[in-house]
């Protein structure tokens, strides 16, 4: 959204802006190639290239919190290890704005999945002595345009837990991806589909002529992408432009006219 331009907008324009921006993501991030395209581009641990991708399911289920009028979580994986009996969960939420009680909200999603997990198990399977509750590993996908102020550890949202710093009070962090933070040349770099996308989503506010100039830099990589993919990133465009009226004259009316003009080479 451009300076200024969300000041003139009433609450409820912002909000279906915001819930467009996070209908998009969840969209693109619906598709499993996209969702582990994603994590091995920003979640640099061991553990990523152990992931068995053919074992993937998208979790079909909405946790919608009673304490969160309307707000549900976005999107859950679950996940295999590679010639391991190991399955685990990857959670990540979509955010447009910075929600300062994120650790909870995160926590109450992770309480509801391993809800889920125990009413699954049989009784025989939960009393044996190595029955063990999933790993559950929470990203937080953000494209804000202010500071992410939120604390990044459970820890840190409890009052005066600096006075119990020896204590093991419950704890847990999560993965923070903020698009509009990173360097526009290691997006680049990636040479991908969700580099691609974040750098658009950074660069949104120049003039249609030069977004039109970033995408045919981007072509190369584009081009080379699955059709699937390529759908995808045009759906992203789509959903992105219900946002303001500038936003859709230019990083999405570019990137379609871009689109249907490389159709017609």
């Amino acid at each position: 959204m451009f300076e200024g331009e969300e000041m003139a907008m009433s609450s409820e324009q912002k909000k279906r802006v915001r819930h467009a921006h996070d209908r998009g993501y969840k969209h693109l991030l619906s598709s499993q190639s996209l969702f582990m395209q994603l994590v091995r581009s920003f979640i640099r641990r061991g553990w990523v290239e152990h992931i068995d991708e053919a074992g993937m399911i998208r979790v079909d289920k909405s946790f919608v919190l009673p304490d969160f009028s309307g707000k549900e979580s976005d999107l859950v994986y679950r996940v295999k290890m590679k010639g391991r009996d190991v399955i685990f969960y990857i959670l990540i939420e979509l955010q447009s704005t910075v929600d300062v009680l994120m650790p909870w909200r995160l926590l109450q999603y992770q309480v509801e999945l391993w809800r889920q997990e125990l009413k699954d198990a049989s009784r025989q399977e939960r009393k044996r002595a190595d029955f063990r509750l999933p790993v559950i590993v929470p990203i937080v996908l953000y494209n804000g345009s202010a500071a992410w102020t939120a604390p990044l550890s459970f820890r840190e949202l409890l009052a005066e837990e600096k006075l119990f710093a020896d204590e093991p009070l419950l704890n847990f962090t999560y993965f923070l991806l903020d698009i509009k933070r990173y360097k526009p040349e290691d997006l680049e770099k990636l040479s991908n589909m969700i580099g691609s996308v974040f750098l658009i989503e950074q660069q949104s506010h120049l003039p249609a002529a030069d977004l039109i100039g970033l995408f045919r830099r981007l072509a190369p990589v584009i081009d080379r992408t699955p059709q699937e993919q390529r759908e995808q990133f045009a759906l992203w465009l789509e959903q992105i432009s219900c946002g303001s009226a500038r936003r859709r004259s230019r990083s999405s009316s570019s990137g379609i006219w871009w689109l249907k003009s490389k159709g017609k080479e």
